[in-house]
């Protein structure tokens, strides 16, 4: 992905960001474990060079004209805006909530940039969810401990991949099929399984966002 390429649109004083979608089929990775371990496979060669890219200056322009204060609406706060856990955080609301941006984009680089309010509709790529209890796990935290326990199978995928295989959402083409092998580390609080906190094709996106 080349973070210089980014179609920005002005909406008010709301600044509309958008890129792409996470294209994986959700279904699929929800019932096959087979497919979540393709998919983070994939995700153990590609990962690295799409979370090493770095905001543009597209993306500081859009913090300055926040912190200015240029950007941004302020908005009545509602219990929609909370997932079903953030009880504390919506008791102690001022009853009101500002917004900058809203972006489509799933990379976090508006928020590495120093956006503070903003929505991210599909998303962030550098956390994961547990399908079980719901709770987060920093993304590259995830990844250290997913390359520990498949640093055999990672040699051999580099070997034949190169950089014209790596997708723009941190997947990879790599060429084989040999995924049954890929030990996937559960949710360290329930065991459960880990998703990218992001918007795969086929789900549906929350009130929260």
């Amino acid at each position: 992905m080349n973070s210089d390429l980014y179609p920005f649109s002005l909406c008010a004083r709301v600044l509309l960001s958008a890129t792409f979608l996470v294209v994986y089929n959700s279904d699929q990775f929800m019932k096959s474990e087979y497919q979540r371990k393709r998919y983070w496979g994939r995700g153990l060669v590609g990962w690295k060079s799409f979370d090493d890219i770095s905001p543009n200056d597209g993306h500081y322009a859009v913090a300055k004209l926040e912190a200015m204060g240029y950007l941004g609406v302020d908005m009545e706060d509602t219990r929609e805006f909370y997932e079903d856990d953030d009880d504390l955080e919506w008791n102690f609301t001022s009853g009101h909530r500002r917004l900058s941006l809203v972006t489509q984009n799933v990379d976090s680089l508006h928020r590495r940039a120093g956006s503070d309010h903003l929505i991210e509709l599909h998303g962030r790529t550098d956390r994961c969810r547990c399908m079980q209890c719901g709770k987060f796990r920093d993304r590259r935290s995830f990844h250290e401990e997913l390359t520990d326990l498949n640093r055999e199978w990672l040699r051999e995928a580099l070997r034949s991949t190169s950089q014209d295989d790596m997708r723009a959402d941190g997947d990879a083409a790599v060429k084989t099929e040999n995924y049954d092998v890929i030990r996937v580390p559960p949710c360290t609080h329930c065991g459960g399984f880990m998703k990218p906190d992001v918007i795969f094709f086929g789900d549906v996106s929350t009130y929260q966002r």
